[in-house]
């Protein structure tokens, strides 16, 4: 009984701790962090569905994969855009 105890004191422990890291994260970092989830759960999942024979649905989370594996290279990319850079006439 006593270790039920232990171990939910020490769940609520780690909960508390994560939420606070989770508040205190910068929303920038935290919006690449679950960029970086979503591409690497879309593959697992692809390939799950590749193994298992659902072409169908292989082909449209590979696609998702892709579209989330962009959206992480352009959020790294400088910022800007159209026109940023000078054309070194004026």
């Amino acid at each position: 009984m006593a270790l039920y105890l232990l171990l939910g004191v020490l769940l609520l422990v780690m909960t508390l701790l994560a939420a606070r890291s989770f508040v205190q994260v910068s929303p920038a970092l935290l919006a690449q962090g679950m960029r970086a989830f979503i591409a690497a759960f879309s593959a697992l999942a692809s390939t799950g569905l590749l193994f298992s024979g659902r072409l169908g649905f292989a082909l449209i989370t590979i696609g998702a994969t892709f579209m989330a594996l962009r959206a992480m290279a352009r959020a790294r990319a400088p910022a800007g855009g159209f026109g940023s850079q000078s054309s070194g006439g004026a």
